[in-house]
């Protein structure tokens, strides 16, 4: 089975302004929400999954942000409730571990991205290449994003965060073949202190799989495929 996680802690997802009440998640552009634009690729996936959604206390209180995402993606959707903010996206994720099986392969998401692709196929390719890791990336060098090193013989050595130490950015998407390496991955990066600025991010269990000599490899996509909806003037830009 296929299990799909999306954390939706970040405080960035919820901030509001003089101009806009609502927050970022929930902006509209032509009568969609950016959560909505961010689960459009999602629906080329053929094969049957499991959704979960990690939303802070306060968006279901205050924008009952609950019905929402269940009005989108399906009354099945799993919905786990965070109280306080947590150290990353690892370890929000890590909050749906008893959801999960051990031989679940697993991707995690974004809720504040549009991604212009076959998610199948991109799938496909990596079980067909016994991908442990599979990634999503493009091209950048803006520091915002996360950057994968390669060498010479063209395999992803390291990744790094907000350093454009190569021009192939990633976006936020995370293949792994099972959820067990995940959240063996997860655990020693916790273990080692693996932050970036007290933040621990998914990266992290990139380069751990690395250094265990696991297989990761990356789509790249044209620029053209990927946004991001990092604030409210990238918003107003991609309307």
């Amino acid at each position: 089975m296929l299990t799909i996680i999306t954390p939706m802690v970040g405080e960035d997802l919820y901030q509001t302004s003089s101009e806009n009440s609502f927050p970022k998640i929930l902006n509209e552009i032509d009568g969609k929400t950016i959560f909505e634009y961010s689960q459009c690729y999602l629906k080329s996936i053929e094969d049957n999954y499991n959704k979960i959604y990690i939303r802070p206390n306060f968006s279901n209180q205050q924008y009952m942000i609950d019905n929402i995402i269940q009005r989108i993606v399906g009354e099945d959707a799993i919905l786990i409730n965070v109280n306080n903010n947590t150290a990353g996206a690892l370890c929000t994720c890590l909050l749906a571990a008893e959801y999960w099986d051990d031989d679940d392969e697993l991707i995690i998401t974004s809720s504040d991205q549009y991604l212009d692709i076959n998610c199948q196929s991109v799938i496909n390719e990596f079980r067909e290449s016994n991908t442990d890791i599979g990634l999503i990336s493009f091209s950048s060098v803006h520091p915002k994003w996360s950057y994968i090193k390669r060498d010479d013989s063209n395999s992803i050595i390291e990744v790094v965060e907000k350093k454009a130490i190569s021009d192939e950015a990633m976006a936020s998407f995370f293949y792994f073949n099972k959820a067990s390496l995940f959240f063996k991955l997860a655990k020693s990066a916790l273990l080692k202190s693996r932050s970036t600025n007290n933040i621990f991010y998914l990266s992290a269990c990139v380069n751990e799989a690395i250094l265990d000599g696991g297989v990761v490899s990356a789509k790249i996509i044209e620029n053209k495929e990927y946004y991001n909806f990092y604030d409210f003037n990238a918003i107003n830009r991609f309307s």
